[in-house]
């Protein structure tokens, strides 16, 4: 039948019976498993900035100050274009992978175009430059702030694209250090920036500019404070892209694990490392770090959260069933995919009634187990967003039949309930404390 058929080309993705499905919702544009830059992504911006578009650009006045030809020259050099395109790249991926848009291809023509142009044509583009109070308008069009719509002290593009990466905006992450070094060495904070021929050095002569008249006492008027602050956030911008350092970059995203899912996802199989790593940021969150079950690593979850009780009850689940894999989607010869989430599937002991539970790692949930792993404990938005999928899982594990719990107290040896076949009850103390990882819990 045809709608067996069409519900077939769905999962599969493969064409069957004649009938190929092609589903645009599952297209990725910034898909780029082999990491050879072919994703839509790159190759829109190869098109868009290509020399010969830019050409008529050579004979304008403002050709050394032009903020447009500064940015497509910026993409379209060899040295420096790749590393560019690809730190924008990953923003794309992380916009991708929060899963709030689905990115088509007329949202990112759309994104890039304004991300180069700022929305002007030629004629605008000298009208503005031709204001003599249009300095931070012009540093908010380098691309290094265009590639979010970002307005300084106004209201910010409309595009629904670009709102979403302005969610990822780098200039809001914390980074006293890198702050400190920008606000008292200078626009390149004392780092080594990529070098770009021909492209001019407006961008830099306008921060510099801002730089020189930076408030230096406790005292300075709002209008000050707000310049500093927007010379600030447009050199933090700056020095995501153009930093030579090759990890860096990685450390300004606005999710801190957000470098480290990306590389997961390129690889070919995540190892037991990470699983293990998964497996701890849950057990913190129970409160009970380095759990470990008959020797061995082990999951725990909390039985019952008594307020104000000083005994915790936990089951144990041995690590060694669960598997951590990299979830694909359905491979298709008509549109580009790529991985998207982390799989962790736990599978019971085999016999009647197997049981098994599967979690979902997205890249929000992978942040909140980052920070779980850091020591983190979820507050209320928390309890209601991202752990709601990890309190599913839970729940699907706490289904498994079980005969034992782990009780724990502070300053107490732990002991351990465990269901004899009788049907009685036996309380025995537990040799090491699960916190040791060595002990027999």
């Amino acid at each position: 039948m045809l709608a067996d058929a069409i519900r077939a080309g769905l999962g599969s993705g493969q064409p069957a019976h004649g009938i190929a499905v092609v589903n645009l919702n599952v297209r990725d544009v910034v898909a780029d498993p082999e990491g050879t830059g072919e994703s839509i992504l790159h190759r829109m911006i190869g098109v868009m900035t290509d020399a010969r578009h830019w050409t008529a650009c050579s004979s304008c006045d403002l050709a050394p100050r032009c903020y447009a030809r500064h940015n497509a020259q910026t993409f379209a050099h060899p040295a420096a274009g790749p590393q560019v395109t690809e730190r924008l790249a990953a923003l794309y991926r992380m916009t991708h992978l929060r899963g709030r848009l689905h990115i088509t291809l007329r949202d990112l023509r759309s994104a890039l175009a304004y991300t180069l142009t700022s929305g002007r044509d030629c004629a605008q583009i000298h009208e503005l430059y031709n204001s003599p109070d249009s300095i931070q308008d012009r540093v908010d069009s380098f691309y290094f702030t265009s590639w979010a719509g970002i307005h300084t002290g106004g209201s910010s593009e409309p595009d629904r694209l670009l709102a979403q990466l302005r969610e990822l905006d780098i200039a809001t992450v914390p980074d006293p250090q890198l702050d400190r070094k920008l606000d008292y060495v200078g626009p390149a904070g004392g780092h080594s920036l990529v070098s770009v021929d021909q492209r001019g050095d407006h961008d830099a002569t306008l921060l510099a500019d801002r730089f020189a008249t930076l408030p230096r006492t406790p005292a300075a008027n709002a209008g000050a404070s707000d310049r500093h602050r927007a010379y600030l956030a447009a050199a933090r911008r700056r020095f995501f892209f153009e930093s030579l350092d090759d990890e860096r970059w990685k450390t300004m995203l606005s999710y801190h694990s957000g470098g480290r899912f990306l590389d997961l996802l390129t690889c070919s199989e995540p190892g037991p490392a990470e699983l293990d790593r998964i497996i701890e940021a849950v057990n913190r969150g129970e409160g009970l770090p380095g759990a470990a079950l008959d020797g061995g690593r082990a999951l725990a979850l909390q039985v019952r959260s008594v307020p104000g009780g000083t005994v915790r009850s936990y089951r144990l689940f041995p690590a060694d069933r669960f598997t951590l894999r990299i979830g694909t989607s359905p491979d298709s010869p008509y549109v580009e995919t790529s991985p998207r989430e982390l799989v962790v599937r736990y599978q019971g002991a085999e016999g009647a009634g197997q049981h098994r539970a599967e979690l979902v790692v997205r890249l929000d949930l992978y942040e909140l187990l980052n920070r779980l792993h850091d020591g983190y404990q979820p507050g209320v938005e928390d309890r209601q967003g991202q752990n709601l999928a990890l309190s599913v899982f839970k729940n699907a594990l706490s289904a498994t039949p079980y005969q034992e719990v782990l009780l724990t107290a502070p300053g107490s040896m732990p002991h351990k309930i465990t269901r004899l076949a009788d049907g009685a009850l036996r309380l025995a103390p537990v040799e090491s404390a699960p916190g040791t990882g060595t002990g027999s819990n």
